[in-house]
């Protein structure tokens, strides 16, 4: 005996045709549907039906929720919840839609869809079957005398259907949309496709469905290159392994979308692509395609995105692709594509989003891409771009994230830079950019992200960067800056309240100047160059100073990971180096460091706190100038007088 599955679903039966020349029973036909329905309701918390007007003394075209034709008052629509639909719903011979979808059915699905009979399969009138967005379960396999012979739409998405319910789909001959995606469907997907002439949708996404080949060739593509109609097909998350065949140039004129990443579609792009003029969107990321772009891609004039991300492409890019004037997402990063960005390049007005990370590109950026006023997100890191940027970049105005990081790029920071009002997210690091920091990049007042690490920059920190107040990311180590670093705006946060902020400055920034901010952290009660060491606030200072310190980035500095203090004990946890030494670092002539290089003891050290003093000497406490008579500390002392 079937048990309910689900204590509420929302259930829609719309548009029954209006009855022919009607039988006189044909109206009591469908009030004894709908009161039968009514008996078979377990849950009605509006209590609208239970406890409503559905009765049989009342009209039922009058009932709560149906809506019933002008002139032969058959009904046309329900809008009903809480319910079940009863194994008679077939003497609702002129249903034509059904929708069950968006609603709370679970369960598992044997000969039945939840509470739906078999019976509504033998619907012959019906149009539009949703099932889509429920928690259903189970194999959804109709018997082989099931039939729908008018279904035109079909929709299972976004349930838990599994089995191999493609085999039975060529029996839906009238079909036009079909999307089963996000299911747990399995099996090969049929060539049979090919029979439904009047498909124009067909998506599989995101199910265990596998492709049987002809050769390499995927043999469901070459069946449905027969769908003259065909607009979109999304395969997207299956494991079809097979290559595209040449014969979907048989779909120039109909398709439009071919949205298929993440399912191991393999082998080169044909050049038969090239035909498929009205393709809008191509999406073959993450896939295991190799080969050149073939020039004959730029027959694709009427499309909008090409995602070719995550795969073996190689050789350099066809001067047609500039042929794509409506472009606006162009993404092909890692790869191993080579050589340089066409001149060209600037033809696409429309192009907002451009990716080329990660592959062999060369030579100069192309000028013409500066050109690109709505251009939103480019992305060019980790290739081996040369040159400089130009001294004009404000002509992309709508800019929003540049990253340009891992080239090798050179020159000046231009001043233009402060045109691109909309940046949010700049990225130049591990380049070879030269000349200060220009004052203008504070006029970027929305930057909340600045990499400029690891370049060749030089001169002070311009004091405008005090007005980026949404700066959250700001990285300049691994340059050449010196002098103190900026109080205002996001610099104000470079202290122990706010360590959980990710700013990181070349450490060279603080010196002379870390212990100002440990002196205002403590609000005046110690002073940083006079802690005594064993008093609970050199024990605070120590802790203050470390934490600052496992935020900072330095090449001379091994990360420290944590500390352990008390009156008697300080220690520090610091990363482990392998193979690495100190002492050849401090004191070897074959390693070059600044500190004590002059072989004089100076108090200007980067570390000037808690009682300890990190002195440049370069003097080892064995060296032998080191005797009974002269010790290291007596030599410190003799070299510092004023410091007793």
């Amino acid at each position: 005996m079937e048990k309910f599955i689900s204590l509420a679903f929302h259930l829609l039966l719309a548009s029954l045709v209006m009855f022919q020349p009607a039988i006189c029973s044909s109206n009591f036909t469908d009030q004894d549907a709908l009161l039968r329905f009514q008996s078979a309701i377990e849950v009605d918390p509006m209590n609208t039906i239970k406890g409503g007007n559905w009765t049989a003394e009342a009209n039922f075209c009058e009932w709560i929720g149906v809506v019933c034709s002008n002139r032969r008052q058959r009904v046309m629509a329900l809008d009903l919840s809480h319910g079940s639909i009863p194994r008679d719903m077939d003497s609702l011979q002129k249903l034509q839609e059904l929708y069950l979808g968006s609603n709370n059915l679970t369960g598992m699905i044997p000969r039945t869809i939840s509470k739906v009979p078999e019976e509504v399969f033998n619907i012959s009138s019906l149009q539009v079957l949703s099932l889509r967005g429920n928690s259903l379960s189970g194999s959804l396999l109709p018997s082989s005398e099931l039939s729908l012979p008018n279904l035109e739409i079909l929709i299972l998405s976004d349930n838990g259907f599994g089995g191999n319910f493609l085999q039975y789909i060529s029996k839906f001959s009238s079909l036009i949309r079909f999307d089963a995606g996000k299911n747990q469907l399995s099996g090969p997907i049929p060539t049979s496709l090919g029979n439904l002439k009047n498909l124009k949708l067909f998506a599989v996404a995101s199910n265990q469905l596998i492709g049987e080949t002809d050769g390499s060739e995927l043999g469901f593509i070459s069946a449905l290159s027969n769908c003259q109609s065909l607009e979109i097909l999304i395969l997207e998350g299956n494991l079809l392994r097979g290559s595209i065949p040449e014969s979907i140039r048989n779909l120039s004129s109909s398709l439009q979308f071919l949205f298929a990443p993440y399912c191991q579609i393999r082998g080169h792009i044909h050049g038969e692509m090239g035909f498929l003029k009205n393709l809008t969107f191509l999406e073959l990321s993450d896939k295991d395609i190799v080969g050149n772009i073939p020039s004959s891609i730029g027959g694709l004039k009427s499309l909008q995105r090409l995602h070719l991300d995550n795969n073996h492409l190689e050789g350099r890019i066809p001067n047609e692709i500039c042929n794509f004037t409506s472009l606006g997402e162009l993404l092909r990063r890692q790869n191993r594509i080579s050589g340089s960005i066409p001149n060209c390049i600037g033809n696409l007005s429309r192009l907002q989003k451009f990716t080329l990370s990660s592959n062999y590109m060369t030579s100069v950026i192309a000028v013409s891409l500066w050109n690109l006023e709505e251009l939103i997100f480019l992305n060019l890191s980790l290739n081996s771009f040369n040159g400089g940027l130009p001294l004009d970049m404000g002509k992309m105005r709508a800019i929003n994230s540049i990253d340009l990081s891992w080239n090798r790029l050179t020159g000046a920071i231009s001043s233009s830079i402060q045109e691109l009002k909309s940046l949010s997210s700049l990225n130049l690091s591990r380049n070879s950019f030269q000349g200060s920091i220009p004052q203008a990049i504070g006029n970027l007042k929305g930057l909340d992200f600045l990499n400029l690490s690891y370049n060749e920059l030089s001169g002070t920190i311009p004091k405008s960067m005090e007005g980026l107040t949404y700066l959250q990311n700001l990285n300049l180590s691994f340059n050449k800056l010196p002098g103190e670093i900026p109080n205002g705006g996001p610099f104000k946060f470079l202290n122990s309240r706010s360590l959980g902020m990710k700013h990181f400055v070349e450490m060279r920034l603080f010196k002379s100047h870390l212990a100002k901010k440990m002196e205002r952290n403590h609000q005046g009660t110690c002073h940083s160059d006079t802690i005594h060491y064993g008093s609970n606030c050199a024990i605070k200072s120590f802790d203050t100073e470390c934490e600052v310190f496992r935020k900072i980035k330095h090449q001379n500095l091994v990360k420290v990971i944590s500390t352990c203090t008390n009156t008697n004990l300080r220690a520090l946890v610091l990363q482990y180096v392998p193979h690495r030494s100190l002492e050849k670092w401090l004191y070897s002539n074959n390693y070059n460091l600044e500190y004590g290089s002059e072989g004089k003891v100076l108090t200007k050290g980067d570390v000037y706190s808690f009682g300890i003093l990190l002195l440049e000497a370069r003097k080892k406490p064995t060296n032998e100038m080191f005797d009974a008579d002269m010790s290291l500390m007596q030599w410190v002392g003799a070299a510092t007088p004023d410091s007793a």
